[in-house]
């Protein structure tokens, strides 16, 4: 007996049990894309198909990134190919490195700030001044795009 058959209906039950109000099974397919763009950098992307044919695609390498549901295989493609052209070029830049480790420590914030709210009741005065933080690194992010060169596809 394959076990896949028993956790299914295990974990739905259990759910089901702790209160979860929708469970749908969702008969799709998924896909994990990759792309080498050198000899030290890869770009890769997981998808799946769920039940309506939408498409539902995530970046997982050089960084984690949601990117969203699509509606054909056309848009898919279109988005994929669009930024594999962006990270072909962007991969040419000496800050490219420093790029994709800013970007890994943005999702370890994420994950952090994720795990301050779920397990500390948080004062107000600390989530100010994390909030002043954040608007600060946001200030940051629109002073660098203006003083820098648009790269034209």
């Amino acid at each position: 007996m394959n076990p896949r058959t028993i956790e299914g209906p295990m974990i739905e039950i259990s759910l089901r049990q702790f209160g979860a109000s929708k469970i749908k099974k969702i008969n799709g397919e998924q896909y994990y894309i990759e792309f080498s763009l050198d000899k030290d950098y890869k770009v890769a992307y997981a998808y799946n198909i769920n039940g309506e044919n939408e498409y539902f695609l995530q970046r997982v390498l050089p960084y984690p990134m949601h990117h969203g549901v699509f509606d054909n295989e056309k848009e898919l493609v279109t988005f994929i190919e669009d930024d594999i052209t962006k990270f072909r070029n962007a991969i040419k830049s000496s800050n490219f490195e420093q790029f994709v480790n800013i970007n890994n420590k943005i999702q370890d914030v994420s994950s952090q700030m994720e795990a301050l709210f779920l397990n500390y009741n948080v004062d107000s005065d600390s989530l100010l001044q994390l909030d002043e933080v954040f608007n600060q690194i946001i200030k940051g992010i629109h002073e660098a795009e203006t003083k820098s060169k648009k790269i034209e596809k």
